[in-house]
């Protein structure tokens, strides 16, 4: 039997996924769970929200959510931004980071139990799942996404932790290779250490129609209002347009910053202009990329963005911050443009004003490159499917 064909049993864990009520947290671990092979069955195991999780099984899955507090203090995932984010907005939330982790834990020591593997997603996870597969000796592997590479340059807590989930995992992967870079650099480990699987991209996004020029630029932003994602910085590049220059800028997403992001709006007169639509289920996604022209990405800090990654397959023009992260996906001038400041960005949106033909071009090119480097989930839960099987060969023997 091909080893891609055995049967393979995982834990999933993550703080992050789309339980009942609240389908815009980690989406993308739900289509890497779903797109795996179906030799693969897969128990998510993530902090609970709410009592019912009805609904949330499958054939390829099923949900375990534990408890770590009372109902209503059950706050550190699942939101906009993650537990840093929850800390940072509620102080009394860290009392409860020790119960979460020791809760964390222990579900993972049982589960671990019944699977072949543990799958855990960002360091924090990894380090907890890495500690637990110590004592049941199943093998551990850790995705790195980026931000908590991110974290680790500036916190030592973080980078301690990163440390601890090198230490305690059998393997690391990382979305992207500036990920890895960063990763390496920061450990002072050889780069080769850290393979890199991409997250994919679902083929409705390549089935988009491309986007045809008008009198009105449709612009939109998807992701979490939260700092970091650099939502100011498209509004105040808005704010030095031009009177004559007509234009919608659509705001998908919630989050802390909303309300302040609002109020910008509301100071520089463009409350006429945008729209904050809120946070939307990942099947709307689609439509709202096709309803608009083009995708802007302010990031000031980045893994590799997912809704980066639609944005281009949906054949949308793209317009992103300049950081190493987004350098990887967009080529400027070629398949979409790059900025550094608000100024940057207003000339860039002057540019496609001014010549409309090249939003439609920027789409085209965006696409080719997705369906170039062979950016579907098809391949990258290939890949993971064949690193599961890797490791639970190499723990057997």
């Amino acid at each position: 039997m091909d080893k891609l064909e055995k049967p393979i049993s995982v834990v999933m864990l993550t703080t992050s996924f789309p339980l009942f009520g609240n389908k815009t947290s980690g989406p993308f671990v739900l289509r890497l769970i779903e797109n795996l092979p179906p030799n693969v069955k897969v128990e998510v195991l993530t902090p609970c929200v709410e009592k019912s999780i009805e609904g949330l099984e499958s054939v390829s899955y099923r949900v375990r959510c534990f408890r770590y507090a009372p109902w209503r203090l059950q706050t550190l995932a699942h939101r906009p931004g993650g537990i840093p984010v929850a800390v940072r907005r509620r102080k009394i939330a860290w009392l409860l980071l020790p119960s979460l982790f020791l809760s964390m834990f222990w579900y993972c020591l049982c589960a671990s139990r019944r699977a072949q593997l543990i799958h855990a997603n960002w360091s924090v996870n990894g380090f907890v799942a890495g500690f637990a597969g110590l004592f049941t000796r199943t093998p551990v592997l850790t995705t790195l996404r980026g931000d908590d590479v991110n974290k680790s340059e500036k916190s030592s807590v973080f980078r301690f932790i990163l440390r601890g989930c090198l230490l305690f995992c059998d393997r690391v992967v990382v979305v992207g290779e500036n990920v890895g870079i960063r990763a390496a650099s920061i450990l002072k480990l050889p780069r080769s250490y850290f393979e890199v699987v991409p997250n994919g991209v679902s083929k409705e996004y390549l089935e988009i129609p491309l986007p045809h020029p008008g009198r009105v630029l449709h612009l939109v932003t998807i992701g979490s209002l939260i700092p970091r994602k650099g939502v100011d910085t498209i509004i105040r590049a808005l704010a030095l347009l031009p009177k004559e220059v007509e234009f919608v800028f659509t705001v998908v997403g919630d989050g802390p910053e909303r309300r302040s992001l609002e109020l910008l709006v509301k100071e520089n007169g463009l409350s006429d202009n945008v729209v904050f639509s809120g946070s939307l289920e990942p099947e709307a996604v689609p439509s709202i990329l096709a309803l608009n022209q083009v995708f802007i990405f302010a990031s000031r800090a980045e893994g590799r963005s997912n809704s980066l990654i639609e944005a281009l397959a949906a054949g949308r023009a793209v317009i992103a911050s300049r950081i190493p992260e987004n350098e990887e996906l967009v080529d400027n001038e070629k398949n979409g443009f790059l900025f550094d400041n608000a100024e940057e960005l207003k000339g860039l949106l002057l540019r496609l004003s001014s010549h409309p033909e090249m939003i439609r071009l920027l789409g085209q090119k965006g696409r080719d490159s997705i369906l170039a480097k062979n950016l579907a989930w098809e391949s990258t839960c290939r890949r993971y499917a064949e690193i599961y099987a890797d490791m639970i060969a190499n723990r057997n023997r």
